[in-house]
């Protein structure tokens, strides 16, 4: 499904180990809006085929944009899908609130809050009344799901300690998925340095195509109004083009794209941000016949899945 990631700031606070903030801060021109007005945002929206799911998510926690939840409002009247992915970082009660009866109008498509893990892969998380409260109202409509953004697949002691100290507690220490997080390198811009939770670095010579979406059409809007290529380019490598003053498609007829497809298209290391993403799939020719090949770690990423799904269920942890 086609996607548009709404980054509501530029600049994100809470600091995980595994985001690459210092490349789109760098990349982000001066002078321009590092903050998201609703006006962009419902300018962009409007452009948008209400078959493009709208996720809040993007390169920075959506919440820290304080009129985050005045988009979402927007937004759930519109036919779009829509999902979340929140730290509830800069979330307010009133914020939870207000998703809590979009969550219970089913309104949603996924709406996954990101714990704070042992290896304190989330550096900036407070766990102060003001989360605690947050996290209670968004439980208790048993309609979120929970994971960490670490290799461990725990939430911190802290956390759990609180959690088991109150009746919803029991909610969120049951839905916690057992999912071992792995960081992708961002198409080689995340430093592998950071945190050991991330995927081998790779680097392709073969023809290469994106193996999420055939149509690059996973992309990332900026307060700006300008359009990314994906959730991995943090160093803006490729921008389609502009929803303020640019047509949806217009994004996928852009010289910039063109070059893009042309480069991935070519027999040697590097020229393309996909050469060097661990999601992309590459091409062979072998007597004659062109063949598909894993790209980086996807294959040891298919084995864990596989595993998964004949387990029947991923592992909890309560």
């Amino acid at each position: 499904m086609a996607s548009l990631e709404i980054t509501t700031c530029i600049g994100c606070g809470v600091d995980c180990s595994y985001c690459p903030q210092e490349k789109i801060v760098g990349a982000y021109e001066k002078g321009e809006a590092r903050l998201m007005t609703v006006d962009v945002f419902r300018s962009a929206i409007e452009k948008i085929p209400s078959h493009v799911r709208i996720d809040f998510s993007g390169m920075s926690e959506p919440f820290q944009n304080k009129y985050c939840i005045e988009m979402i409002r927007y937004a759930s009247k519109k036919d779009n899908p829509i999902c979340i992915y929140s730290t509830l970082a800069g979330m307010k009660p009133e914020d939870a609130g207000a998703l809590a009866v979009l969550l219970k109008a089913d309104r949603f498509t996924e709406f996954v809050i990101h714990l704070p893990d042992r290896k304190g892969a989330m550096k900036n998380i407070t766990l102060n009344d003001e989360y605690m409260r947050c996290l209670e109202v968004l439980a208790c409509t048993r309609k979120v799901k929970y994971m960490t953004m670490d290799g461990s697949g725990r939430i911190s002691e802290e956390l759990k300690k609180a959690l088991q100290g109150e009746k919803w507690g029991i909610h969120v220490l049951r839905g916690i998925s057992g999912y071992r997080f792995r960081a992708w390198t961002r198409g080689g811009n995340l430093n592998v340095e950071m945190s050991e939770d991330v995927e081998v670095s790779v680097e392709f010579s073969n023809p290469v195509c994106c193996s999420v979406t055939p149509f690059y059409d996973h992309n990332v809007l900026l307060p700006n109004g300008d359009v990314l290529l994906c959730c991995m380019d943090y160093g803006k490598d490729v921008t389609l083009g502009n929803l303020l003053v640019d047509s949806y498609y217009d994004l996928f007829t852009s010289v910039a794209l063109s070059t893009l497809v042309k480069g991935n298209m070519q027999h040697h290391v590097g020229g393309t941000i996909c050469k060097k993403c661990s999601v992309a799939k590459q091409f062979a020719c072998n007597d004659g016949s062109w063949s598909t090949q894993a790209g980086g770690r996807l294959a040891d990423v298919a084995i864990r899945r596989i595993r998964r799904l004949l387990s029947g269920k991923l592992l909890r942890q309560v």
